[in-house]
């Protein structure tokens, strides 16, 4: 039945209430009073403010039915489980340490898995797996992540039900929890899909109240707990985005591992800050996430699909690939948070990529580079308006557009979006982009080469794209070629002056054939990289003149 009184697109108030009185008069043209001294006029008045009303709340359950246009994460949730999407738990912060002995023993010293170290403010890290000072060495590096256990907790007992669910408290880390059922271990799962009815199986996802929680079968796909049997876990807590506050040389405190041995005097430290770190999957995380799991089905074939699979994966933000052949693609991340992905993100990342992708193909994993982009910028004030807080917003502005979640890796920034972007800026009058130069970020050419300790300082006769190359030849010696063509042999600590670039590499735990490669761009002007990194900047890397206003 189509109403006639109304179109299906009225619906506010006013539409409602005058096409009913347009409609009336051609059709009740006996009711000549049709203001709000006739009684019906009134009611109709109440009835249409009823409809608006009852219209937005249809207009709002059909856009919540939809992973572009819903706002809700419960939505979201409710969308992710109808395709399969396991909604991901808190995101933990990761890093290396090293563990130094104060002098060389003649017995190997082992490091054990989930031996926590801390911050001086007592942060939390755990080792995720077991290591050795090899007897007449010094040192060890190890993987850690930001992690506190949570053992043998009660969740309840089951009720033979299917899709029976516990929560657990705290913000529990992703895939880090070992569910029993009568002090019997069952198997987390990516999914319950492929399991059969007699397979013990669980996942762990978020339920539509933000809540993490363990799940298990129905019966058909996994296993039901029996009922009256006691559910207990083992679990992990996190941080998260919190853990990536932690800066290099911070993780310093193993006064408890030191005390399991005694015998060996010994101190940790990071060499690089911690990243990865997140928060559960929030409303725009899963309006992408959603989509893609439905378009790869959990199968990288596609160049694109190695982009969407590795963004699936716990910790990783954003994604970029090189084809090297059509059997090799190398994949780029960028952790949650942003910065550099630690060898464990890339490792993890690695695993999930390789479960996933056809049998022919080889994927490394890497991640994607930072180049920072160092400003200066006059800025005039309009009168009345504070140098202060303008200054401020600015700044907020210029950060909050070069940062990891607007710029794309090998992305492009154009002087006139920054000019246009800070123009936009309430109290700023005009402005002059009087520095906007790229500080190259070196990549390792290899897995398990260190990031490489340096000063530099590109100059303003750099015109153009230079490729460059640094190759340790000893612990404190290096080459340098520009543009594949070689310039000389330098000791750590050395200036190495070229027209483009100056720069100077500290001595770090460097090996012979450790490399790196970098490239210089224009000092100032539209900025295209060539490389698998995304430009930043941070609120350190601007520096602002500010003129007119009031202070």
């Amino acid at each position: 039945m189509i109403n006639t009184w109304i179109r299906y697109f009225d619906r506010t108030y006013d539409q409602i209430r005058q096409q009913i009185l347009d409609n009336l008069a051609s059709r009740v043209p006996e009711m000549t009073d049709r203001t709000d001294n006739n009684l019906f006029v009134r009611l109709l008045s109440i009835w249409a403010g009823v409809a608006e009303m009852l219209g937005y709340y249809i207009d709002n359950a059909a856009r919540e039915s939809f992973s572009p246009t819903a706002r809700r994460l419960s939505s979201m949730v409710t969308l992710a489980e109808q395709h399969d999407l396991r909604v991901r738990a808190f995101k933990a912060a990761s890093t290396q340490v090293t563990f130094t002995l104060a002098a060389v023993v003649g017995d190997d010293v082992i490091i054990p898995a989930g031996s926590s170290i801390f911050t001086p403010e007592g942060v939390e890290f755990k080792t995720v797996q077991s290591s050795v000072i090899i007897g007449g060495q010094l040192a060890v590096t190890v993987d850690v992540k930001q992690l506190t256990q949570v053992l043998g907790v009660v969740l309840g007992v089951a009720t033979g039900a299917a899709r029976q669910e516990y929560v657990l408290s705290g913000q529990p880390a992703a895939n880090a929890a070992t569910a029993k059922v009568n002090n019997i271990a069952w198997a987390l799962k990516e999914t319950l899909a492929t399991s059969v009815s007699t397979d013990e199986h669980y996942v762990m996802t978020v339920n539509r109240e933000g809540q993490v929680i363990i799940r298990f079968g129905d019966g058909v796909n996994g296993k039901r707990p029996p009922a009256s049997q006691q559910i207990t876990v083992d679990y992990s807590t996190t941080l998260g985005a919190l853990g990536n506050s932690v800066e290099a040389n911070t993780i310093t405190d193993s006064d408890a591992l030191q005390e399991t041995l005694p015998s060996y005097p010994f101190t940790v430290s990071n060499s690089a800050k911690a990243t990865g770190g997140g928060a559960i999957d929030s409303v725009e995380q899963l309006r992408y996430l959603i989509p893609n799991s439905v378009r790869t089905r959990w199968s990288a074939v596609t160049a694109q699909d190695f982009i969407d699979i590795a963004q699936q994966a716990a910790g990783v933000i954003r994604a970029g690939i090189e084809l090297k052949c059509t059997k090799q693609v190398l994949v780029f991340i960028v952790p949650d948070g942003g910065g550099i992905a630690s060898s464990l993100l890339l490792s993890d990342t690695q695993a999930y990529i390789a479960a996933r992708k056809i049998v022919t193909m080889q994927v490394e994993v890497y991640s994607a580079g930072e180049v920072r982009m160092l400003i200066r910028l006059r800025v005039r004030v309009l009168a009345g308006f504070s140098r202060a807080i303008v200054g401020a917003a600015v700044t907020a502005a210029l950060t909050s557009y070069l940062s990891y979640l607007k710029q794309e890796i090998s992305g492009r920034v154009n002087i006139g979006d920054i000019y246009q972007l800070i123009e936009n800026v309430p109290g700023v009058d005009s402005s002059d982009l009087e520095r906007f130069t790229p500080q190259p970020y070196a990549r390792p050419l290899a897995s398990g080469v260190p990031a490489l300790s340096w000063t530099r300082t590109l100059k303003p006769a750099a015109a153009g794209e230079v490729l460059w190359k640094v190759v340790m030849t000893a612990s404190n010696a290096f080459i340098v070629y520009r543009n594949n063509v070689f310039i000389g042999g330098y000791t750590a600590g050395q200036t190495v002056v070229t027209p483009e670039l100056d720069f100077i590499i500290s001595t770090n735990n460097y090996a012979i054939n450790h490399s790196w490669e970098f490239r210089t761009y224009r000092y100032t002007g539209n900025l295209s990289l060539n490389e698998p990194s995304i430009p930043v900047a941070y609120a350190g890397d601007i520096a602002l003149i500010l003129e007119g206003g009031v202070a």
